[in-house]
Parts: structure tokens; C-alpha cells; sequence
């Protein structure tokens, strides 16, 4: 009896002991799991984005898949992407933002049946890629990355603007010389033009005292015709008078891009995507083809308005990929330009009023938009061997980071693409006065790529020269103070003198831009100006221009900047492109085409080995300014056999004046429009 009992009390502490760690492994067990999950938690960090998703479509040269089985790859790897998003809103800091997004994608939703949903969606494909944009927060993005077919998903990129008259036969006989020697089908001639358009068609002018700079533009008269320039830029008000020709060429707002999306205009005059009151995109528009102070004035223009951020922290204060001030001993301009009065209808006749606008001092837009919009006009703008796009923005881009590897290398295919198609692109250097390659590694793009001409600037208008001679006027006072026999007075009087030297000097500088002529002295590199061995060619960098700002008002400014070197250029490469319709131009072939007809070798501060090319249309004859028809032999390469032109005996002859009254030249003239034989014939 003793032993059952014992053996029955022995029974109950053994059960105990077993529920007692039973009770204990499943109290750990939920211990476990709740840290698990907690930790699990804590990695979801509430940060997010606006993300370009690239994904292998399936799709080959060998033709492995249908059209169809590529739209059900990606619609399915959209809804996967979508139902992340749903399952895990918890994840995103913002989540309105989130909604906002939604809510602005829904109408695409409804107008695209292939895209399902309004929290994904394509942009762009090309080939075996295609782009899905979202907007993801870190622990989403990191989710997505994992789906199949997913080649990358990267953080959408932050682009930067970039600103910163004669006796009747005398003249004719001037211009047939002008046209034997460019063998364009015809001239055209633009008086008392501004100097970013009279330094396009002359020689480098050396100042020799026996002639007077030629301020006359010289260029085809076919001037862009049938040729669209694409600007791809922030907004766009084309009621301005500046494109007032709409009756013989096509002006206007093509599509807006935001979040990757096209957004259809209702006004074709007017698309307002712009930060603060100023309309970049109709700056760059104006000197890429207005009437007055635009190289190509009969192309057409095509505005694509990129998305503006309107959220005031998204512009900083300071440039994220290096300093915004201009370097070393340039960093600080005059106060004598601080300012100009908006609301005046003329030039300033004092120029110490003029006021510089620039750019690359904040962001406008994402890569997404740019993607999207060449995609559009890819599909449905896209004429062969008739387009040119403008591109007057950086993308800083880091090649050795492999997100923005996977977006160096899609734009650069799109590009090409197009390219092979008989596009021709043209974009800025930027404003950073920094070298495009850093540790060998191109940074600034799309300038940096193969199939895009690069512009920087030229400083036309004497900003170093200004700099130069308050330099030593500065060296000259250092050295009176060092001297041993210090007198003060004697000192004061030197230092009035050096003053009004420099004044005298400096006000003569800007007295011959006001005056629109060129010194020369100021054939050298901007220095805002990028450089370096990818900047394929330059362009003035100072121009005269005109715009109506938000307010409707139309104003008159002196720009800076690579933003307005890269539409002359564009300009330039129109009028080529329409003067030889019959040469299938790609951006390589007018970039050889520029080269062979530029001014080469006599531009300042460029590093040997780099690019030394000016731009320049193909006549390098300079004219004297005072009519006497001198024509100064350059020793400079002869151009005219480059040119597939036929010779016609009565070539059209076009002289467009800007401030001269043909009546007061010739009382026989009754119009500007006549041609050789009639001049012959007389």
C-alpha cells in the first residue's frame, strides 16, 4: 500500500512538471513569435518614394513571346505590386501622399485598359524593358525587388535646369557672295541682330581697326522650315508676339508630363508647369526659334512641360552636387548687376541695371517625365530625319551606383534608339563650372551620353574680361601700399585714378554688348561653363530674349547659362537640317557636320585635348559693319564643297530688318523679298 501511494504521489509530480515546461515552451514559443514580429516591424522603416521598377517583359530579338504575353507578364506583375502596396500602407510614412498618387492616377486607369491599376502602371518600354512607376515605400521596394523579372528598382531621378543695312546692289552683291560661299538655297539676313545670333555666321572678329563688327545675321532662308525642335522644359506661354508666325509653322504645348503620366492640354498657347513667375521652357523656346532673337525662325515648336514640384522644400537652398556659386575668382559679380526693372519694355540703356538669369540652382522635374515623353513622342510625334530635341537640363547620375546605372543605361538605349531613327538630341553642359568627368566617370547627363551633342558656353559677353581688369586694379593698389616711402595722399590720388580706369574700361565693355558687338576679347570659355572632353562644341552663353511671365506680363532680360547655348545649337543643327533635306542627319552625323563647319581653335580656357569648337552656320567671311563691303580672308577652311546644294541662277534672296527701314536704304525698294536676276537685270 505504501509503495502505491508513493508511487501515485510520484505520478502527480511528474504530470506537473510535464504542463509546467509544456506551459512554459508554448509561453516562449509566443514570446518568440511576438519579438519575431516585432523585429520584423521595426524593419518596415516609414520612408518612401517615387520608384521606376525595370522589368526583363519577356520579350526577344527571337520573338520567344507574343505582344499579348508580354501585356499579361506585366499586368500581373502590376497587380503583385499593387496588393503590396494595399497589404502594407502601414509602411509609408506619408500615406496621404500615397492616396494623392492614387487619386492622381485613377483618370489613366480609367483611359488605359492594359493598366489595371491606379498605384502601378508602365511609362516606357524598349525592347526586353519596361518601366513600371510607383510610389513605394523601402520595405515595399525592397518586397518588389524580390518579384520575378524584376531587373531593378530605382529611385526616381531629380533633374536641374540649367540657365544660368546698305545700298541696294552693294547688299545683293554681298549676299550672292555669301551664298557662293555657303551654297545655302538662299540667305536671309537679320539686322542689327543680337550678338548670340551675328557671332553664328561671321569669323572670329579680331577688332582690327580698319573695319567695324558685322552685327548682321546670316542664315538660310529655308531658317528650320519643316523641321520640329522639341523642348523638353517647364512651362510655356507661346502668345508671347515672339511666335507670332503660327501661319506657317506649327507652335505650341504638346503634352505635359507628372508622375510619369501624359497629361493632355486644353490650351495649346499655354501650359503652366513653372516654378515661381518665370517660364524656362519659353526662354529656351524664344532663342531656339522666336522671330527676333531665335536661331531657326520658321521650325516648328513643340513645348513637352514637365512636372514642377510644388513642394517648396523640394527646392534647397544650395545645389546638391556641388556649390551654385561661381568658383574662385569669379564668385562674386558686381553689385552693379543686381537688378533689373521687370517691367520695362525696353533694353536698359545703362547696363550696370541688367539682371542675369540663370539656372541649375533648383530641380523642376523627374527622369520618369522625361522617359514618359520620349516614349509619346517616340510613338506618336516622331517624323524621320526631322526632329531635333532640346534638353536644357542635368541629371547628376552616378555610373558606380547600380540603381542609377540601370537608369543611365535605359535612357542611353532610348536615345540611341530614337537616334537611329534619324533624331537629333542636344543638351546643356550645366552651370556647376565643374568637369563632366569625374575619376573618369562621366556624371552629368544626358549630356554625357554618345548620341547627344553636349553645349557649353562661351562668355560673349565679357564677365571674365570685367573681372580680369578689377583684378588688377586690385594688384596695382597692393603694391602702391607696399611701398617704403608710404604717403597717403599721394596713395588716395593713385587709387581715384585706378578707379576710374577701371570703371572707364568696364563701362566700355558693356557698352559693346548694349550696342550688340562683339569684343574680342571675350572669345573664351564661360566660367559657369561645364567642361571637359564630352562638351562637344560652344555656344554664346549671354543672350538677348524675351517672355510672358505667369502674370501675362512680357518681359525683356539678358539670360546666362548653358540653358541657352544648347538651343542655339539646336537651332543651328534645324536650319542645317532643313537647307539639305536630302542627308538622313542622326545626331553623330550633325555632330561631324557642326565640326567640319565650326570655328575651331579659338576659344580661351579650354584644357588641351578637349573639344575647342565654336558653333558657327558656314559662313566664316566677315563683313565690315560700316557697308563697305571688306571682306576679310580668314585662311579659314573652305566649307562650301561640304554642302549638297544645287546652284540655281535665281536663288532666293531674303533680307529681314529689325531696325532699319529698307525705304530710308533705297527709295526703289518697295520690299524686303527679291531675288538675284532681278538685281542682274537692273
Amino acid at each position: 500500500m505504501k509503495i502505491y501511494n508513493l508511487l501515485s504521489i510520484l505520478s502527480i509530480i511528474t504530470i506537473f512538471v510535464i504542463n509546467t515546461v509544456q506551459a512554459f515552451d508554448i509561453k516562449s514559443s509566443l514570446k518568440n513569435k511576438i519579438l519575431k514580429k516585432n523585429k520584423e516591424n521595426s524593419t518596415k522603416t516609414k520612408n518612401e518614394n517615387y520608384y521606376m521598377i525595370f522589368v526583363n517583359n519577356g520579350s526577344s530579338n527571337s520573338g520567344s513571346h507574343s505582344k499579348r504575353e508580354e501585356e499579361q507578364l506585366i499586368n500581373s506583375l502590376i497587380d503583385e505590386i499593387t496588393t503590396l502596396i494595399i497589404d502594407n500602407k502601414n509602411t509609408y510614412k506619408n500615406p496621404s501622399k500615397l492616396e494623392g498618387f492614387e487619386k492622381r492616377s485613377s483618370l489613366r486607369k480609367r483611359e488605359n485598359q492594359n493598366n489595371k491599376s491606379a498605384l502601378a502602371y508602365t511609362i516606357s518600354s524598349l525592347d526586353d524593358r519596361t518601366i513600371i512607376y510607383s510610389y513605394l515605400s523601402d520595405y515595399v521596394a525592397d518586397k518588389v525587388k524580390k518579384l520575378p523579372n524584376v531587373i531593378a528598382c530605382a529611385e526616381d531621378r531629380k533633374l536641374y535646369l540649367s540657365d544660368r543695312k546698305g545700298d541696294r546692289m552693294d547688299e545683293m552683291n554681298k549676299l550672292n557672295e555669301v551664298l557662293n560661299e555657303t551654297q545655302w538655297s538662299g540667305v536671309s539676313v537679320r539686322e542689327n541682330a543680337d550678338i548670340h545670333l551675328s557671332l553664328l555666321s561671321q569669323g572670329k572678329y579680331d577688332g582690327n581697326s580698319t573695319t567695324s563688327y558685322d552685327k548682321n545675321y546670316y542664315y538660310p532662308s529655308s531658317a528650320g522650315k519643316d523641321i520640329d525642335i522639341f523642348v523638353f522644359d517647364s512651362g510655356f506661354n507661346f502668345q508671347h508676339p515672339e511666335f507670332a508666325n503660327k501661319d506657317e509653322r506649327t507652335i505650341k504645348c504638346a503634352f505635359a508630363t507628372k508622375n510619369g503620366e501624359i497629361i493632355p492640354i486644353e490650351n495649346e498657347d499655354y501650359c503652366e508647369l513653372t516654378y515661381g513667375k518665370e517660364y524656362h521652357g519659353l526662354m529656351v523656346s524664344d532663342i531656339a526659334g522666336g522671330l527676333t532673337h531665335g536661331v531657326a525662325g520658321k521650325a516648328n515648336i513643340y513645348g513637352i512641360a514637365l512636372q514642377v514640384s510644388d513642394e517648396e522644400d523640394d527646392y534647397p537652398s544650395e545645389y546638391p552636387s556641388g556649390s551654385d556659386e561661381y568658383p574662385n575668382d569669379y564668385d562674386e559679380y558686381p553689385s552693379e548687376y543686381d537688378e533689373y526693372p521687370s517691367s520695362s519694355d525696353e533694353f536698359p540703356t545703362d547696363y550696370s541695371e541688367i539682371m542675369f538669369k540663370e539656372g541649375s540652382d533648383f530641380y523642376v522635374s523627374f527622369i520618369s517625365n522625361v522617359l514618359a515623353a520620349l516614349k509619346y513622342v517616340d510613338d506618336n510625334m516622331l517624323r524621320p530625319n526631322k526632329a531635333v530635341f532640346n534638353f536644357s537640363f542635368i541629371i547628376p547620375l552616378n555610373e558606380l551606383i547600380e540603381e542609377d546605372q540601370y537608369i543611365i543605361d535605359y535612357f542611353r538605349d532610348y536615345i540611341d534608339h530614337m537616334s537611329s531613327k534619324g533624331a537629333v538630341f542636344v543638351a546643356c553642359a550645366g552651370n556647376e563650372s565643374e568637369l563632366v568627368e569625374k575619376d573618369g566617370k562621366l556624371s552629368y547627363y544626358p549630356c554625357s551620353f554618345d548620341n547627344v551633342i553636349c553645349a557649353g558656353a562661351v562668355d560673349n559677353l565679357g564677365e571674365i574680361t570685367i573681372m580680369e581688369i578689377k583684378e588688377k586694379m586690385h594688384s596695382q593698389i597692393e603694391l602702391l601700399e607696399d611701398e617704403s616711402n608710404f604717403n597717403v595722399d599721394e596713395i588716395n590720388e593713385k587709387i581715384k585714378e585706378y578707379r576710374k580706369k577701371y570703371n572707364e574700361e568696364k563701362d566700355n565693355i558693356n557698352n559693346l554688348f548694349k550696342e550688340k558687338i562683339m569684343d574680342p576679347r571675350n572669345y573664351r570659355k564661360a566660367a559657369f561653363s561645364n567642361y571637359g572632353k564630352v562638351v562637344d562644341i560652344h555656344a554664346p552663353g549671354y543672350v538677348e530674349l524675351e517672355y510672358r511671365d505667369v502674370d501675362g506680363e512680357d518681359i525683356k532680360e539678358i539670360g546666362m547659362g548653358t540653358s541657352f547655348s544648347s538651343p542655339i545649337v539646336a537651332g543651328v543643327a534645324a536650319t542645317i537640317m532643313s537647307e539639305n533635306p536630302n542627308i538622313k542627319f542622326d545626331s553623330k552625323k550633325m555632330l561631324d557636320y557642326l565640326i567640319e563647319i565650326g570655328q575651331k581653335n579659338i576659344i580661351e580656357g579650354i584644357s588641351e585635348g578637349d573639344p575647342n569648337v565654336f558653333i558657327n552656320n558656314g559662313k566664316h567671311s566677315i563683313y565690315s559693319g560700316n557697308n563697305d563691303d571688306e571682306e576679310i580672308d580668314l585662311n579659314d577652311e573652305k566649307t562650301s564643297d561640304t554642302v549638297d546644294s544645287d546652284e540655281e541662277e535665281d536663288s532666293f534672296i531674303e533680307i529681314e530688318t529689325d531696325d532699319v527701314n529698307v525705304d530710308e536704304v533705297d527709295d526703289e525698294i518697295e520690299t524686303d523679298d527679291y531675288s538675284v536676276d532681278e538685281v542682274d537685270d537692273e
